[in-house]
């Protein structure tokens, strides 16, 4: 077993839905925890995720010459074929979690407090053709950008040289998450760590001189 992190540093406003409404105040309501912190699940995560590491297979070794296509599946698993990496709900980290579930027990801090330092109300109006809709103003719950999660990443086998690298790249290469990407939500960087340790560069290095 093979302990890792992912950092997700949010860079702009991002909204991760639950897909419920708040009365009629919010159209569009995120996803909290039991504290009031805003959360993105892991298999959501995991899923965009897979989809950019496919990506950099298909630019890199379409045919599968250098064994990526065989890497990926290993590492992200496809039919019949368990995966090698389990994924954490994305989460603010311990330690800001045990100080604000002890600020909330002792009567400091409110989750109406939380979630108003943490998110904002923004108000959007749907486009048919690049033109406003008339009557189509919607409400929508945003995380203010600067928050960071974290996701757990573990790992069944020891990664690869390779493994490592394909799943660097693919971090180096997620941009966004959630929803309303095409109106510049959702902006994130993410970082592979180990032992606390950002090894995301240095793992990409050690890949392009395993596959060049």
């Amino acid at each position: 077993m093979e302990n890792f992190k992912i950092k997700i540093e949010l860079l702009s406003e991002s909204i991760f839905g639950n897909g419920e409404t708040l009365g009629s105040l919010v159209d569009t309501e995120i996803l909290k925890d039991d504290l009031g912190f805003p959360y993105l699940k892991g298999k959501t995560f995991k899923g965009k995720l897979r989809e950019e590491m496919f990506q950099v297979v298909t630019l890199l070794d379409s045919d599968n010459k250098l064994g990526l296509k065989d890497d990926f599946e290993n590492i992200m698993g496809v039919e019949n074929k368990f995966e090698t990496l389990k994924f954490s709900d994305c989460k603010v980290s311990k330690g800001i979690q045990t100080a604000v579930e002890k600020a909330i027990k002792e009567g400091v801090l409110t989750e109406k407090d939380l979630t108003d330092s943490l998110t904002e109300i923004r108000s959007f109006t749907r486009l048919e053709n690049g033109v406003a809709k008339h009557g189509a103003l919607r409400n929508a719950r945003v995380i203010k950008k600067g928050l960071i999660l974290y996701c757990n990443l573990d790992s069944v086998n020891k990664l690869s040289k390779k493994e490592l690298g394909l799943l660097s790249c693919a971090l180096k290469g997620l941009r966004s998450l959630g929803m309303m990407e095409s109106r510049g939500k959702g902006e994130v960087k993410c970082s592979l760590l180990k032992n606390e340790e950002d090894i995301t560069n240095k793992s990409i290095i050690a890949f392009r001189k395993e596959i060049y």
